[in-house]
């Protein structure tokens, strides 16, 4: 085979010896035909993993409805069904199934189409679960579960329950009657004989079907997954400096390693070709169907696959979308790079043509596609077909499952570039085109990717913007997220702050929320002047100035999303209109019962022109916060207005926010901060958020795509607001059943893990206690890591460090090590087992961190819990006697808060100081400032002067002075007792706020 030389054509009568290939094609190069049912092997097969699967639902009353081969959805179109094949819940894998409740209730199922060997016994195993927070009253009156066989015969209930316990029931369902057949397991949630679907969200639990006696845990098994990772092991590297985030790349995802590409003709079609040290990939296409179903994938000499399966253009959108097939090619031309291919649909009125343009970057396939058509209603980018067994990860931050082909061995993922994309909206592996108010489609222009790989950094997507010039500035701050005032007041709130200062919080970032004219959420977009019911405007930028002098970065809570109608800048020309003309509801404020609408992209720079320089003005914010913006995806409050310049297209939000968010920077001298979650289509835009994350404190763990391509773009800090990080949300009831010493440390834990910044929500800004420990144990760790990039990410697997890809595989992935290009290493243990690791023991939801001058822990210390930080700066020791926060009666409490913590009276030793409370022992002009925590107890101070203050110092008598606080002003020496290098003293000067030591007249 030769190359194909530049702008070669293939012939009409070659085309029609190809487009004379029948569909059998496909399923010969794929190497095994699409099997009606999957052959089980003996052993543990997850249900979640088979690719063959069929979602139905049928309302009461009505017949029954198949959904898409593979389906999966969040209540996406009436009747608002639900079937996700991979969640995290309650500790466990689970397929997520809810049953119809919009329009009627009725009943969900999922098929699974199975061959079962002869011979041998058969057994399935699932637990069937639900949450509290279903069932609380008001709520969920349980689901009903059941298990059918559909086969030649009358279909069999072999399992059937009412459930609404909360948790994990176990179920075990023998099937040996129905080894060596053909047979459909039909899992069933209804909502039960009062036919109330309310709340019904229910859960399997890691489904399996075990053939044979050799049964593996539910959790995987480590060495028999292990083992059969060679071919990922082969195809990675430990070296992830040529995966860091590219934005010259656009989208398009990065290459591990060197490599060449090419397009050359084969005897029965094209050949689109990759070869680099990892191995070969070829992309074979032959133009039979006009679909993606035209392309199979091979890597070296493996079995070939369908990577692309019911991809193509689709006229009008689902549920009545219908692919466009058959048809012609016109021309199909290649180049060395390139395979240009224009085809001619038969379309309902006049045909439809398609320019397709096919290349290679990397090892993945791009898709460009334009049509002059407005009929095409959808491009799909299809799924993997031909093989056995698919496992869904869902990627933290990433908003996209990555496939896992456990038998091949290969990650792949499908998604659009959203700053070149003319559809309405692209999640997933679709471009979705809706219509304008005049009843149009924009024509299809897509660039598209179908990425596979052995090494899972090769399959996610780039960040295309450029990195935020404000990374340095914020790295080193945690973040203050003020809600409602301190004592109600603006005065209080900077009352606040000093005394946040004086106990020793220097370095952090205040998003003051609750300030606007007429309330939170209330007239917007009105903001200036501030709400006087928090005081007077002089308060307010009193408040400004005092977090300036006291060296913290702050912004005000800005909002130019909603419009209510009760506004007095109330436009309704600048609201956005859905497809059918209607004006599309934003925010219901639930306290003045007034709906807001959205505003209009192309309006938003408009109010904020009104508000942004003028509070800047007024109060001296230094740094801005845009709620919601960048937080959600550019479709979000899409005006398909026909009057206005690219309706119905996101690319016009991706613009016109791009510039809010400039313009936002420039008004307030300083970064902009913003609501987090789907942040990787602004990242770099803007230059930090609240770091939500799909799943909250129960998803499964995977560092990766934040650390590799969202980080190094921005400073996110914390894991998200709280209400939507904890598994009970705003039901969380704070001292009762949420905010555990426990929890906290998992918050965390997750926060460093993911390279975040500390964070203080709206729950904890009063506790001083709290922002004491985040900023001490964060600000060391923050410094060397929120502005740095990593250099290394891997996980510990039974005593050995592997790869992301390896780890996948493996399902595990809870034990991490980060290193990062500042020269700090960070592990983090999420396991329930302790980690003995560097001369440390990890708890569960412990970490250490290492780097130059730099160590900081949450660890065990001869069984006991222990918080430690050391910096140039200062050193801080934690013993984990006192919480510091309200806690509710034993009675009340449903949640323990006596874990993670440590009796009345235990002392810790770490880093040269030995206490029974918490102390920070700052480093200021040649002696030691010491901050008791709390102030009002008093407890044991221990210090060795030679490891604090270094040999040589503190020679001759040591003075311990106590200041008061806020002022600084002597109270007088306090008792000190020494022995050798080390000094003793107790906290208990009525007054006081910190503890000066200097040489001096020791006190006897």
């Amino acid at each position: 085979m030769s190359h194909v030389s530049r702008g070669a054509v293939l012939p009409p009568a070659a085309i029609g010896i190809v487009l004379g290939w029948t569909a059998w094609w496909l399923a010969a190069e794929i190497g095994c035909a699409e099997e009606s049912f999957t052959p089980l092997p003996l052993g543990t097969t997850a249900l979640a993993e088979l690719v063959h699967y069929r979602v139905g639902f049928q309302q009461d009353g009505a017949a029954e409805h198949q959904m898409p081969p593979s389906w999966m959805g969040r209540f996406e179109t009436p009747p608002r069904i639900a079937f996700v094949p991979s969640d995290r819940v309650m500790d466990r894998n689970a397929i997520m199934m809810h049953p119809p409740w919009a329009d009627g209730t009725g009943t969900i199922w999922v098929d699974y189409p199975v061959r079962l060997p002869a011979g041998v016994p058969v057994t399935l195993q699932f637990a069937m679960g639900m949450r509290d927070e279903e069932l609380a009253p008001g709520k969920s009156d349980g689901v009903t579960f059941e298990c059918i066989l559909l086969g030649d015969g009358e279909p069999r209930t072999v399992f059937r329950d009412h459930d609404r316990r909360s948790g994990w029931q176990e179920v075990e369902v023998d099937l040996s009657t129905a080894a060596g057949t053909d047979v459909t397991i039909r899992l069933v949630v209804d909502p039960g004989p009062d036919r109330n679907s309310t709340s019904d969200t229910a859960y399997l639990g890691e489904p399996r079907i075990t053939c044979g006696t050799d049964r593996e845990p539910p959790a995987g098994d480590r060495r028999g997954r292990m083992a059969a990772t060679g071919a990922l092991r082969a195809a990675t590297t430990r070296d992830i400096g040529q995966v860091m985030n590219d934005p010259a790349s656009g989208v398009l995802p990065s290459n591990a390693v060197p490599y060449r590409t090419w397009v050359e003709r084969t005897a029965a079609g094209y050949a689109l070709a990759y070869e680099g040290a990892d191995g070969r990939v070829t992309w074979r296409y032959k133009p039979v169907t006009g679909t993606l179903d035209d392309f199979v994938v091979q890597f070296d000499d493996e079995a070939a696959f369908s990577p692309a399966a019911t991809g193509g253009v689709y006229a009008g959108t689902a549920p009545d979308e219908v692919r466009l097939e058959g048809g012609h090619a016109e021309t199909v031309s290649a180049d060395d790079d390139s395979l240009r291919v224009l085809w001619t649909y038969p379309g309902a009125g006049e045909p439809i043509e398609v320019e397709w343009r096919f290349r290679l970057h990397g090892k993945a396939l791009v898709v460009e596609a334009r049509s002059a058509s407005h009929g095409i209603g959808c491009l799909s980018l299809g799924e993997s077909r031909g093989v056995a067994l698919r496992r869904r990860i869902q990627v933290p931050y990433l908003h996209r499952f990555v496939d896992y082909l456990p038998r091949e061995q290969i990650f792949a993922l499908r998604f659009f570039d959203w700053t070149r994309s003319h559809a309405s909206k692209s999640p997933e592996h679709k471009a979705i085109y809706a219509t304008t108010t005049a009843g149009e489609r924009n024509p299809l222009q897509e660039t598209g990717c179908i990425a596979v790989s052995r090494n899972v950094h090769e399959v996610l997507p780039n960040i295309p913007h450029p990195a935020s010039p404000n990374r340095e500035m914020l790295a080193p701050l945690i973040v203050l997220d003020l809600w409602g005032h301190m004592k109600g007041s603006y005065a209080g709130d900077t009352e606040h702050l000093l005394e946040l200062k004086d106990n020793g919080v220097d370095h952090m970032a205040i998003i003051q929320h609750d300030w606007q004219r007429f309330g939170y959420d209330v007239k917007l977009p009105d903001h200036v002047p501030a709400n006087p019911q928090f005081g007077t405007e002089a308060e307010l930028a009193t408040f400004g100035s005092t977090a300036t002098r006291l060296g913290y970065l702050w912004a005000l809570h800005e909002n130019y999303i909603d419009i209510y109608p009760d506004a007095p800048s109330w436009d309704p020309t600048a609201v956005v209109l859905q497809a059918d003309g209607e004006q599309s509801q934003a925010w219901f404020n639930p306290g003045t019962r007034v709906q807001s609408y959205g505003i209009k992209c192309n309006r938003a720079l408009e109010f904020a022109k009104r508000t942004a320089p003028e509070a800047h003005r007024r109060y001296g914010t230094t740094a801005g916060y845009l709620d919601v913006h960048t937080g959600v995806p550019p479709w979000h409050q899409l005006d398909h207005d026909a009057s206005q310049p690219m309706a119905a297209m996101a690319l016009h939000k991706v613009r016109r926010d791009a510039e809010l968010f400039a313009y936002l920077r420039e008004a307030h001298a300083g970064p902009l901060l913003g609501e987090g979650h789907q942040v990787l289509y602004w990242a770099g835009l803007f230059d930090g958020a609240e770091a939500q994350v799909e799943g909250g404190e129960e998803h499964a763990p995977l560092v990766d795509f934040e650390l590799l391509k969202i980080h190094p773009q921005l400073v996110n800090h914390g894991m998200g607001y709280y209400v939507r990080w904890y598994r009970r949300g705003w039901g969380s009831r704070w001292g009762v059943d949420t905010g555990t010493p426990a929890q906290l440390d998992k918050y965390r834990a997750q926060q460093i893990a993911y390279g975040h910044a500390g964070f203080v929500g709206r729950e904890l800004t009063p506790h001083v206690a709290f922002i004491v420990k985040e900023h001490h144990l964060m600000h060391p760790i923050q410094r060397l890591m929120a502005a740095a990039r990593p250099t290394a990410i891997e996980y510990w697997i039974d005593g050995e460090w592997v790869t992301a890809s390896v780890a996948l595989a493996a399902g595990i992935c809870d034990r991490q090590r980060i290193r990062y290009d500042r020269g700090l290493t960070v592990w983090v243990n999420w396991r329930d087992e302790p980690w003995q690791i560097e001369g440390r023991v990890l708890p569960q939801w412990g970490f250490l961190a290492i780097g130059p001058d730099t160590e900081v822990w949450t660890a065990l210390l001869d069984g006991r819990y222990a918080d430690y930080a050391a910096c140039p700066e200062f050193v801080y020791v934690d013993s984990r006697t006192r919480f510091g926060m309200p806690v509710a009666s034993a009675e009340e409490a449903t949640a323990d808060f006596s874990s993670h913590r440590n009796p009345p009276g235990s002392s810790i030793e770490a880093g040269g100081v030995s206490t029974d409370g918490a102390v920070k022992v700052h480093r200021e002009n040649g002696g030691l400032v010491v901050f008791p925590y709390p102030r009002d107890t008093p407890f044991s101070v221990t210090l060795d002067l030679d490891r604090l203050g270094g040999r040589g110092a503190f020679v001759g008598p040591i003075a311990v002075t106590a200041l008061e606080a806020r002022t600084g002003r002597e109270l007088g020496p306090v008792t000190v007792e020494r022995s050798g290098r080390r000094i003793t003293f107790t906290t208990s000067m009525p007054g006081a706020g910190r503890y000066r030591i200097a040489p001096g007249s020791a006190t006897p």
